[in-house]
């Protein structure tokens, strides 16, 4: 924490306080598919999504690169959007949590940034991991508090017509 600030200090990141729901444990998937399985129920999805997100929140430092970090090092800078906070770090928390437990599956992640592009606008999921052929052989969702049932529904289409298994956090 003390080097953050110092980095703050020194222009290279920007502190940005937020108040977040607490840290999930990330253990077991909402739910998981496979061609063949029968579609889950998006609304116990749903529900249980948006349920997470009730109760104490706690106060979190974050830092943000800024224009000078990344002039110098690549990257985006900018500050982060309150509303995917808590997507986007739980995002985050599966993945430092895959390349702890499978660092060679954690090489085969692609995240939403890079799938948006040849989505073309269509559902997206936060993540995809494809092989070194750069074909999708499994998504992964991280589902945010304010998913509603229609959503489940649209990213299990899309995997179910890719024929792709996933798994929902």
């Amino acid at each position: 924490r003390q080097r953050l600030r110092h980095l703050a200090k020194e222009g290279w990141l920007r502190l940005q306080p937020a108040l977040l729901p607490a840290e999930l444990p990330l253990v077991r998937p909402l739910a998981v598919w496979a061609p063949g399985d029968a579609p889950p129920h998006f609304g116990k999805m749903a529900h249980a999504a948006q349920q997470r997100g009730k109760g104490e929140r706690q106060a979190t430092e974050l830092y943000a690169a800024t224009t000078r970090a990344v002039a110098v090092l690549g990257g985006r800078a900018g500050a982060f959007k309150p509303d995917s906070l808590f997507h986007d770090l739980n995002v985050g928390a599966l993945f430092v949590r895959l390349l702890r437990q499978s660092p060679e599956e954690a090489e085969n992640w692609v995240g939403e940034d890079a799938l948006v592009p040849e989505k073309g606008g269509d559902v997206c999921a936060d993540v995809e991991f494809h092989d070194r052929n750069g074909r999708a052989y499994r998504v992964l969702e991280f589902a945010g508090t304010s998913y509603k049932a229609e959503r489940f529904e649209r990213l299990h289409d899309d995997a179910a017509f890719r024929a792709l298994p996933y798994a929902t956090f």
